[in-house]
């Protein structure tokens, strides 16, 4: 999926002023939000889908760690947004980023000057791998750094990207509520209620962020990564707590929605004896009364 002709940036990072390791923190094995100051901003725009960048970082102030220039990751664009965080005033610009290589150890891969040197691209600003040599050409940089990558790939790292590409991207890191309900026209003059796909891929980022890297059924507790493995990585389905088609045009907050497996989103839609729609908490009293009815059963 990706070759050495893709590494085309370079970037330096840093943590804590080097007193710690940058886009180390559980939850990054795969993706991450790369940072990018005020003035980092520009650069960051020219970064595309297909592109990779070297992270690199000096830990020169941690205890017990050579104080070296040490590649870190092989990273890709996700998609072509950029996030705007407003609790990271420093670095409050951001790119959406899959791992396509990560050193392990972090201390595994490190340079000298007489072979790639870090002196000009500095400041953590998005810069051309061409800087890193005056002697090698452009092919004689990608690949020396592709093959000291080499044995540290992140497994499954073509399918994570391939999923994760084929979700609806989202627009803001602030963007936490959007316009909903409203009636759009269709053929045959048919009226459907438009939901705002980027909200709910939004919410599921935050689902997956929260728990982990997993997505827990907020009713019966089903994860489908623990049935489907990598495949189900990701998946669930977004429900509106209060139904898409009651109520007309209304902005949608994180909070109305709730991710549930794909039965218990059937049943949130199925109307009960009363003719009305189970809530979650409702659903799942439900399920857990049953629960205990048939461990009851199996003891008896």
């Amino acid at each position: 999926m990706y070759n050495h002709n893709d590494i085309k940036w370079v970037k330096n990072v840093k943590r804590e002023d080097g007193t710690n390791w940058a886009y180390f923190d559980p939850g990054m094995e795969h993706e991450f939000q790369l940072n990018f100051s005020e003035s980092q901003k520009k650069g960051s725009e020219n970064l595309k889908q297909g592109e990779i960048v070297l992270l690199f970082q000096r830990v020169d102030k941690m205890t017990g760690v050579d104080k070296k220039t040490y590649l870190t990751h092989l990273i890709t664009p996700l998609d072509d947004n950029i996030f705007y965080n407003s609790a990271n005033p420093n670095f409050p610009y951001e790119r959406r980023v899959a791992v396509i290589a990560r050193a392990n150890p972090r201390i595994a891969i490190s340079t000298t000057p007489d072979v790639l040197s870090f002196y000009k691209p500095q400041r953590g600003k998005l810069c051309n791998v061409e800087l890193l040599s005056d002697t090698l050409s452009i092919p004689d940089i990608q690949k020396h750094i592709w093959r000291l990558f080499i044995n540290h790939f992140t497994t499954g790292y073509a399918d994570y990207i391939t999923a994760a590409k084929s979700a609806s991207q989202v627009v803001s890191f602030e963007d936490l509520s959007a316009l909903e309900g409203r009636e759009i026209e269709v053929i045959k003059r048919h009226l459907i209620r438009e939901r705002n796909p980027k909200l709910i891929e939004k919410a599921k980022l935050e689902a997956l962020k929260n728990g982990g890297g997993l997505i827990k059924c907020e009713c019966c507790d089903f994860v489908f990564t623990d049935t489907y493995g990598f495949h189900g990585h990701g998946f669930i389905e977004c429900h509106h707590k209060q139904p898409i088609a009651e109520g007309g045009e209304r902005i949608t907050r994180l909070n109305d929605l709730a991710m549930v497996c794909s039965n218990c989103h059937r049943m949130l839609h199925r109307k009960n004896a009363l003719n009305k729609y189970y809530s979650i908490g409702e659903l799942k009293s439900i399920i857990l009364s049953n629960r205990k009815e048939k461990n009851l059963e199996n003891v008896l």
